[in-house]
């Protein structure tokens, strides 16, 4: 196993409500920006879009959970990804009923290889200009900014 990335530097936006009063769960996560013309990849799941990825299992590192996030929702092989940076979202999860502080890392990616098997979630490509308001966290739309600069330009 690889060595994972260090912690988000003091430095990474944090995106969120902070209850002072509450206590949060610490939670690593990476998740990949995928870019078709002026689209993002993104999947759909409890009502609302997340960028494919998700929670680090065990010592994963960040790589090892997107690589394993990406086979298991999209039933595709990530490769060609890069670090794009850090940050912090705070957030409740409702069907746990858990608060997590939540450090995630992002990757710029292309889709490999489609693998057999059928994946948990279905691809969909949102513009843009159109992603901000339908993404549960909004350290992904930060994400998409700094990766895409927010523009319409295709690749």
């Amino acid at each position: 196993m690889e060595d994972s990335p260090p912690d988000p530097p003091p430095c990474a936006p944090v995106f969120g409500a902070i209850d002072p009063d509450r206590r949060y769960t610490p939670r690593r996560a990476a998740y990949a920006l995928i870019r078709k013309a002026d689209r993002v990849a993104v999947v759909r799941a409890i009502g609302a879009y997340f960028l494919p990825g998700g929670g680090c299992e065990g010592a994963e590192t960040y790589e090892e959970a997107l690589k394993r996030e990406s086979r298991e929702e999209l039933g595709f092989d990530l490769v060609d990804l890069k670090l794009l940076g850090y940050a912090v979202q705070y957030f409740h999860a409702a069907s746990d009923d858990v608060h997590f502080r939540m450090e995630a890392a992002f990757f710029t990616a292309r889709l490999g290889a489609r693998l057999d098997g059928v994946p948990e979630h279905k691809l969909e490509w949102v513009p843009f200009r159109d992603a901000e308001p339908l993404l549960f966290h909004a350290c992904y739309a930060w994400a998409i900014h700094q990766a895409f600069g927010g523009t319409d330009r295709p690749a």
